[in-house]
Order: C-alpha cells, then sequence, then structure tokens
C-alpha cells in the first residue's frame, strides 16, 4: 500500500517544534500526540533553534531578500525611509541600496504614520 506524503503548513510546524522545547514530552509522545514521525519533530525543533535569533535582529537576510524583491518588481524608490535596526543598517542591505541609487532616510521623520502632503493626495496629478 503506497502512503501519501503530508504536507504540513509552517503554523503547525511551528507550534509541534514549540511544544518540543518545552521538554514536558518525550518525543514518541509529541509523535502520537501530532500525528507526525519523530525525526520530523526533531527536525522542525532543530530549524525553529537555529533560526530564532533571526526574530530578534540576528539576520538581515528578510530586509535584503524584500528590498532585492520590491526593486524587482517595483522598481527603486527615491527613498528608503526606516528605523535604525540593525537589519537596516547593515552593509547588505545599505549595499543594495547604494547600488540602485537609492537614499537611505534613518532619521525618524517622514514616517509612515505621517499625514500624506495635500500635493501627494488622491488628483493631486
Amino acid at each position: 500500500m503506497k502512503r501519501t506524503r503530508d504536507n504540513h503548513g509552517a503554523a503547525f510546524k511551528a507550534q509541534v517544534a514549540l511544544v518540543a522545547c518545552t521538554g514536558d514530552k518525550t518525543l514518541a509522545e509529541l509523535a502520537a500526540h501530532f500525528g507526525v514521525h519523530p525525526t520530523q519533530i526533531t527536525d522542525w525543533k532543530r530549524h525553529l533553534l537555529e533560526r530564532v535569533a533571526d526574530v530578534f535582529g540576528g539576520t538581515t537576510h528578510f530586509c535584503t531578500e524584500a528590498v532585492q524583491e520590491a526593486v524587482t518588481n517595483y522598481g527603486a524608490p527615491t527613498i528608503f525611509n526606516t528605523d535604525q535596526g540593525c537589519q537596516f543598517t547593515s552593509l547588505e542591505c545599505t549595499g543594495i541600496l547604494k547600488a540602485h541609487g537609492i537614499q537611505i532616510r534613518m532619521d525618524g521623520t517622514d514616517c509612515w504614520r505621517d499625514p500624506i502632503p495635500p500635493s501627494f493626495g488622491p488628483g493631486s496629478h
């Protein structure tokens, strides 16, 4: 009998990995509870622990990827306005911006929450 492979979503994997990190249950208990193989749980837990620092700014990958994707899909903006987090001030991120001639602004002015000037509002073309 051929068994079909289950494709679990990211939310499910994260839930299982987080429960595994608590150490309250054995791998066998978790595998039985979630209906997955213990090896999967071990892999998901390892992935979670390897990437947990990214949540707290330990990497610039998501920033550089997002900037490159935006430039590719929508063209280079005139100004890149952001905070001074390490993911934005990294050489990787600022390098992409400079390579496309994008001005970098990190002074806290002209934020996304500021009112839109009348000259940029609807019907201003």
